[in-house]
């Protein structure tokens, strides 16, 4: 709750320099002071709230960035793989293509006389 200096004596006596008896003069003072603290507190409760929401969004745009970091990397992997199942995938064709020619090859030699 915020702090709030109040001169309540000085108080008491305005209103008795008003024309207020004293026993009415303090009740007011009272009653003053007792709202004060109320909507004090009111508004300190709403706040913590609003605190709370706004602490749970920074905790939530955190998590979404760390989320958004490992994402990232993953896909980094991702693509790195895809990249190294390419070159094997090159590598058995080329490789199939030259056992392909070598056995068309020899048929021929063999099969022509």
């Amino acid at each position: 709750m915020t702090e709030m200096l109040l001169d309540t004596q000085k108080m008491v006596e305005q209103l008795e320099a008003a024309g207020v008896s004293h026993a009415q003069a303090r009740a007011y003072v009272s009653v003053l002071l007792d709202a004060i603290s109320s909507a004090d507190a009111h508004y300190a409760s709403r706040h913590a709230g609003k605190d709370e929401l706004v602490k749970g969004l920074g905790d939530l745009r955190t998590e979404m960035r760390q989320l958004e970091t490992r994402m990232e990397t993953g896909f980094a992997q991702i693509r790195a793989e895809m990249a190294n199942l390419r070159t094997e995938v090159i590598k058995w064709v080329v490789t199939v293509g030259i056992l392909q020619t070598a056995l068309i090859t020899a048929l021929i030699v063999k099969l022509v006389p």
